[in-house]
């Protein structure tokens, strides 16, 4: 599964909730349940969507992670 598609299934099974923090926390619980992963997440909301933001530390395993999910 890709960063993408994870982001899809986690968006849709949010939609039309207001945008606020407890919001963007079960979007993260959801989006790590689909794909976890050694990321950390943040929501920017523009355009009226939600985008994620992952951060990933600096290892062999992160880097191994971002190019199987790409």
């Amino acid at each position: 599964m890709t960063i993408e598609d994870a982001t899809n299934l986690a968006i849709i099974r949010f939609l039309g909730e207001p945008w606020c923090e407890e919001t963007k926390q079960q979007l993260s619980e959801t989006f790590r349940k689909i794909l976890p992963g050694p990321y950390e997440i943040d929501w920017v909301f523009e355009d009226h969507t939600p985008e994620i933001k992952l951060t990933f530390p600096e290892s062999p395993e992160a880097t191994e992670w971002m190019l199987l999910h790409r």
